[in-house]
């Protein structure tokens, strides 16, 4: 075979390639965004009419009554609390439409998660590749197992999966990482969950990266002690976090650095991490903010406390000069070459 047929089988192989190749990312780009526009138009389409009002049992109301109550002979009847209208803003009826597998909605104020809860029978794990039409979608959707889970919130433990992120594509879960910021986990408290007949109302009280580990597979949380354990673990957690933000505060403490110079003749500096040299003309030290020559006369070095990183001087100070590492280290006059010269 000619070296030139041998280049056009290569070229025509090549270009097939990149034909194929262009075509799976075409796909690809197809299959997200119309997911992600299904996704939308969902939402928008489910929360346009007013939803008819259920029942809501609201916690009851202990500060009306200012009398001396009188002791009775025998313990009351239980009182029903007062049952209020609370309006779903969710059309179930649409929803139903759409899919007999959506069951609830989930939302988190102020976020994009705005999503609906789905559960297949027969595969628990369909919605994780498929979207609330059935269609393909690679960031999956909101859903349920249920093997684990029926379609109520009343069991004492109930997981919903949802995707971070796919090929680097946003899924439903991706805003629960910001959690891990203070300040986004302070503002963002409440999550909501509707079903046709029920609103509720949960309050976030801690945010963790969890494993792999199934929790419903391994652990049956009908039994109080595993349940009252799973709390216990969360404290760790929370109390984990906590010292590690303390330990952060008191490390940022620590490495501020701060001078205090009285009349140029003595002084205290903090966040020394080392004393490179002094003599009685010029002083060097490695700081948290670099590295800081000063120059002066009859300079002392009088006091230094290697765990609180404070150095304390004496003398008269002409200046203070502060250099990165670069130009300290470097080969033209660098003040460390001036050292050992």
């Amino acid at each position: 075979m000619s070296s030139k047929k041998v280049k056009k089988i290569i070229l025509i192989a090549v270009g097939t390639l990149c034909a194929l190749i262009c075509a799976a990312c075409g796909v690809f780009l197809y299959q997200f965004y119309r997911g992600a526009q299904s996704k939308t138009a969902l939402a928008q389409q489910v929360k346009t009419a007013a939803a008819p009002a259920v029942s809501q049992k609201p916690a009851k109301d202990t500060s009306a009554d200012t009398q001396e109550p009188s002791i009775p002979d025998t313990a009351p009847a239980e009182e029903e609390p007062t049952v209020l209208p609370v309006e779903i803003p969710i059309d179930f009826a649409q929803l139903a439409e759409v899919s007999s597998d959506i069951y609830a909605w989930l939302e988190v104020p102020d976020t994009q998660i705005d999503e609906p809860v789905l559960q297949h029978s027969g595969d628990d794990l369909y919605y994780n590749s498929h979207n609330a039409y059935g269609e393909y979608y690679m960031c999956g959707a909101v859903f349920s197992q249920e093997t684990y889970n029926d379609r109520t919130f009343d069991a004492p433990m109930t997981i919903l999966y949802g995707h971070g992120t796919v090929l680097g594509q946003p899924g439903a879960f991706h805003e629960l990482n910001s959690y891990a910021e203070q300040d986004y986990f302070d503002m963002h408290r409440q999550m909501f969950v509707y079903t046709p007949s029920a609103m509720y109302v949960y309050r976030v009280f801690a945010a963790f990266v969890h494993g792999r580990e199934h929790l419903l597979y391994y652990y049956d949380f009908s039994d109080p002690a595993i349940f009252t354990g799973l709390y216990i673990l969360l404290a760790i957690h929370i109390m984990k976090g906590i010292k590690m933000r303390v330990k952060l505060m008191e490390e940022r403490i620590l490495k501020s650095h701060k001078i205090s110079l009285f009349n140029r003749s003595s002084g205290i500096i903090s966040g020394v991490k080392e004393v490179i040299s002094f003599d009685p003309n010029e002083i060097i030290l490695d700081t948290e903010q670099g590295m800081l020559m000063i120059q002066g006369e009859e300079l002392h070095v009088t006091k230094l406390t290697v765990e609180k990183g404070e150095v304390e001087i004496e003398g008269l100070v002409y200046s203070m000069v502060y250099s990165d590492d670069g130009y300290m280290k470097g080969e033209k006059g660098g003040l460390l070459r001036r050292l050992f010269h």
